[in-house]
C-alpha cells in the first residue's frame, strides 16, 4: 500500500486508500451488544456510549466480504475498514537558523498586526492530533499543557517523527523569548496527542478516541495534519462529538493535488485548509476545489524540529496549524463565542484571489479586527462553570451585549448568591460605562465571599425600550486549596495545599481518565500532601479532593516524562 501512496503525486485526480488489514469498525443499532460472524477473531470497545467496535478478523478474511456480511446483520447500524490518515506534509528536512524575518507565513497573514489586539490566553487550549511533540522542546515545553497517546506502540507521546513538532510550533511555539521562531497563538496552551505513528500513519479508531478525547479535556480548537480519502462514518461520530461541544475543527485538505475530497478536512463541521505559496499561488501538491474552505501559508514554512532544532517543510499540513492559530486568537478574543461564528468569521475575512476554493488565503489581522459583526453570544465567562476557586473577592466577567435593536441604555444586573439559600440582585451596571467587549465586577471588601461555599451567579441585561434577556445560571465553589505544578514534568511531586480538616479524614484521589483509581492519599495534619509521579505513565490524570460528606475540589493533572 505503500507504493499506492508514492502514487499520490503522479496519478492525477486517482487517490487510494489505505486501511488496517484484517480490521472493520462496526456500529450497533439502538442497545444491541451482539456480533456474530464466523471471521471474527477478537472484539475491542472503541466506545460503549456510542457502541462501536474494532473487529480483529482471522486470517485470509476478505475484509469487503466481511463488511457485506455484517451489513446484512439488522443490529448493525454499519461496518466500514478501519482506514488509515497520513501526515500531509511534503519532506524537505533543511535545518535552519531560528529567526522571525524567515517566517514569511507569519507576514502574510498579518500575524505581527494582529498581536496588537490579540496575543491569545492560557485559558485557550489548541489540540495537536498528530505524531506527538517533542515535549522537551525550548521553544515549546511551556506551552505544553497536556499529553497523552493513542498509540498503542508508542506509549510516550515524544514525538519520533518531527511532524508533529514542526506542526506545533506553527501553532504556539514561545513568542517573545529571544529564542528560536513564533507561532501564532502567542499566549495560548497547547494540548500533545499523538495518534499517528512516527511513520506518519494514524488509524481511524485511535483518531476517533483522540478527538473525544482533546474535546473533553476543554480543547476550543483541534488542529489535524493529516487525510486520507476513505469516508469514515466512525471518524464523522467524533468530529461531530466535537462540534457539539462548541470545539473547532481545522484539517490539511491533503497533498494529492487534484480536488478529491480528504478526510477529515471534507466532513461538514471541519475547516479544510489549502496550502499557498510566498506569491499567493496554491501549492502545486495542494488539494482544491468547493469543499475547500480557506488556504494558508504552506510551502517553505520554517518551524520548530525535535532536539532542540529547526527546519523548513511543505504541505496543507503547515497550512492547517495557522488556521488553527488564528482560531485561538478569536476565542480569546470573545470569550464565551461560538465555533460556528468563528469559523465564519475566519472565512469571510479572508483575502479573496482565485485560487479555486470556495474561499482566500488567511488574514489574521482582518479577522481580529475588520469583523464588522460582533459574537451575539451574551455569556458569562468568569468565575467559569463547576470551578473551584481561592479568591473571596473574585473577578466576575461576562460577554457584553450587542444586540442591534435594543436601546440606547443598556443596565446589567448581576444576580448572585449561596446555592441553597437563592439569588439576589447585587449590582446594576451602566453598559455606557464600559470599555472593551467584557464587563466586569469585584465584590467590596465590606462583603467577601464565604469559603467552602457554592455559588449561583447569573446576569440579566435592560435595556431602555423594555427588552430584557438573561444568561444561563452558573456554579462555582469558594475554596482555599491549590495544586502545583501542573502539569508535572519529569517525574516532579505534585502538591496539594490548603486541603480542610474535617471530622472525616480528607483524601486526594487520583484516578486516570478511564476512572482507574490511581491512588489514594490521605491529609496530612494541615501540611501539603503529596503525590509522587515517579511512578506513573505521561498522560492526563482526574483528582478529587474530599472526605466521606463532601467533594472539595477536582481537576486534571497533566504529567510528562
Amino acid at each position: 500500500m505503500k507504493k499506492i501512496f508514492i502514487l499520490f503525486f503522479f496519478l492525477a485526480g486517482t487517490v487510494f486508500s489505505d486501511y488496517v488489514p484484517g480490521e472493520v469498525l462496526v456500529k450497533l443499532k439502538g442497545k444491541k451488544t451482539g456480533i456474530q460472524s464466523s471471521f471474527i477473531l477478537s472484539i475491542d470497545v472503541l466506545s460503549l456510549e456510542d457502541r462501536i467496535y474494532k473487529l480483529k478478523l482471522k486470517k485470509s478474511s476478505d475484509i469487503f466480504k466481511v463488511i457485506d456480511e455484517l451489513m446484512k446483520d439488522p443490529n448493525v447500524e454499519y461496518a466500514e475498514p478501519n482506514y488509515i490518515r497520513k501526515i500531509q506534509n511534503i519532506k524537505n528536512a533543511v535545518p535552519n537558523d531560528p529567526y522571525l524575518d524567515q517566517q514569511w507565513g507569519l507576514r502574510r497573514i498579518r500575524t505581527p498586526e494582529a498581536w496588537n489586539i490579540e496575543k491569545g490566553g492560557p485559558n485557550v487550549i489548541i489540540a495537536i492530533l498528530d505524531t506527538g511533540i517533542d515535549y522537551n522542546h525550548f521553544d515549546i515545553d511551556d506551552k505544553i499543557i497536556g499529553s497523552q497517546s493513542f498509540v498503542a506502540s508508542e506509549e510516550d507521546p515524544m514525538d519520533y517523527s518531527g511532524h508533529g513538532t514542526h506542526v506545533s510550533g506553527i501553532v504556539g511555539a514561545e513568542v517573545d523569548n529571544g529564542t528560536g521562531c513564533a507561532g501564532v497563538a502567542w499566549n495560548c496552551k497547547l494540548l500533545a496527542i499523538k495518534c499517528l505513528d512516527k511513520k506518519g500513519n494514524g488509524e481511524d479508531s485511535n483518531v476517533y478516541s483522540a478527538i473525544k478525547y482533546a474535546a473533553d479535556y476543554g480543547a476550543k480548537v483541534i488542529n489535524m495534519s493529516f487525510g486520507g480519502t476513505g469516508y469514515s462514518k466512525t471518524l464523522k461520530n467524533a468530529v461531530d462529538y466535537a462540534h457539539n461541544k462548541n470545539v473547532l475543527l481545522v484539517a490539511a485538505a491533503g497533498n494529492s493535488g487534484g480536488s478529491q475530497i480528504f478526510y477529515p478536512a471534507g466532513y461538514e463541521n471541519v475547516m479544510a485548509v489549502a496550502a499557498t505559496d510566498i506569491n499567493d499561488r496554491k501549492a502545486y501538491f495542494s488539494q482544491y476545489g468547493y469543499w475547500v474552505d480557506i488556504a494558508a501559508p504552506g510551502v517553505r514554512i520554517l518551524s520548530t524540529s525535535p532536539n532542540n532544532k529547526y527546519l523548513y517543510s511543505d504541505g496543507t499540513s503547515m497550512a492547517s496549524p495557522f488556521v488553527s492559530g488564528v482560531a485561538g486568537l478569536m476565542f480569546s478574543r470573545y470569550l464565551g463565542t461560538t465555533n460556528t461564528w468563528v469559523f465564519s468569521e475566519i472565512k469571510r475575512l479572508s483575502d479573496r484571489i482565485d485560487i479555486e476554493i470556495n474561499g482566500g488565503i488567511l488574514n489574521a489581522y482582518k479577522t481580529l479586527c475588520g469583523t464588522n459583526t460582533k459574537p451575539s453570544a451574551f455569556s458569562l465567562i468568569q468565575p467559569a462553570k463547576d470551578s473551584w476557586i481561592s479568591n473571596t473577592y473574585p473577578l466576575f466577567k461576562w460577554q457584553r451585549s450587542y444586540d442591534p435593536d435594543w436601546g440606547d441604555e443598556i443596565i446589567y444586573k448581576v444576580f448572585l448568591g449561596v446555592a441553597e439559600e437563592g439569588m439576589k440582585e447585587i449590582v446594576k451596571i451602566n453598559d455606557s460605562s464600559v470599555i472593551g467587549d467584557h464587563c466586569f465586577w469585584i465584590p467590596s471588601y465590606k462583603n467577601p465571599l464565604s469559603k467552602g461555599r457554592m455559588y449561583n451567579w447569573m446576569v440579566v441585561v435592560e435595556d431602555s425600550s423594555g427588552g430584557t434577556y438573561s444568561t444561563s445560571v452558573s456554579t462555582f465553589t469558594t475554596t482555599s486549596i491549590v495544586m502545583f505544578p501542573n502539569p508535572a514534568k519529569n517525574g516532579k511531586t505534585v502538591r496539594f495545599r490548603g486541603i480542610p480538616l474535617t471530622k472525616s479524614t480528607c483524601f486526594v484521589s487520583i484516578y486516570t481518565l478511564a476512572g482507574e483509581l490511581v491512588e489514594k492519599i490521605p491529609e496530612n495534619k494541615g501540611e501539603d500532601v503529596l503525590w509522587n509521579t515517579k511512578p506513573v505513565a505521561s498522560g492526563v490524570y482526574l483528582y478529587i479532593i474530599s472526605n466521606s460528606e463532601k467533594v472539595f475540589a477536582k481537576g486534571k493533572i497533566g504529567v510528562i516524562k
